[in-house]
């Protein structure tokens, strides 16, 4: 999650300086370049920014879901599994499918 923080910190000081440059570079070629033109390219700086932002946001969420599913795996891998006796169940068992539970009495010592 820092590095993540610390991308998207990194991401906003660059599409800062890249604005930056663009409108030192209209105010320089002030004849040459009309409003409409520089307000185009400072919002695809903008849209290109916030892409780069959701893929780093996406990217480091794929990172931690494949590392979850490689931990299970990893878990599923050393766990023994279990070799329970199979046991000779009455043939009318069960016969409902509710609980009761009668004369039980809980308390503190």
């Amino acid at each position: 999650m820092s590095l993540q923080r610390w991308l998207n910190i990194v991401l906003d000081l660059m599409a800062a300086a890249i604005a930056t440059g663009v409108i030192a570079i209209a105010v320089l070629m002030r004849g040459r370049v009309s409003g409409g033109q520089v307000g185009v390219a400072l919002n695809i700086m903008l849209v290109a920014n916030s892409t780069l932002l959701k893929l780093v946001s996406n990217w480091t969420t794929l990172e931690v879901s494949l590392g979850a599913v490689s931990r299970t795996r990893i878990l599923e891998k050393t766990t023994p599994s279990e070799s329970g006796a199979t046991a000779d169940v009455p043939e009318g068992w069960p016969s409902r499918g509710d609980v009761r539970i009668e004369g039980v009495t809980a308390s503190y010592g």
